[in-house]
């Protein structure tokens, strides 16, 4: 069963690398098919700034950008309330 797009402003979890960011962007985009969601994460530890390409969906620092499929399932809804150590 495919889970909903978050949607812009939401915070997410990529499980599979356990990354936290907010969604930036969510769309269809140049570079492949089916809906993407792009995320600014909040380490460096992205594989963009937000371009893919040379397109650019989103802003973000250097290192701070990532996209995935929504079809991939990578990602949860999170709190919105952020806890440093």
């Amino acid at each position: 069963m495919a889970s909903a797009a978050p949607k812009v402003g939401a915070r997410v979890r990529v499980r599979d690398k356990d990354l936290l960011g907010n969604v930036a962007y969510v769309g269809l985009t140049e570079f492949a098919a089916g809906k993407w969601i792009g995320l600014v994460l909040d380490e460096p530890r992205g594989k963009n700034n937000g371009s893919v390409q040379g397109k650019e969906y989103f802003q973000c620092k250097d290192k701070h950008g990532e996209m995935g499929g929504t079809f991939q399932a990578r990602w949860t809804l999170v709190d919105r309330v952020h806890h440093s150590s």
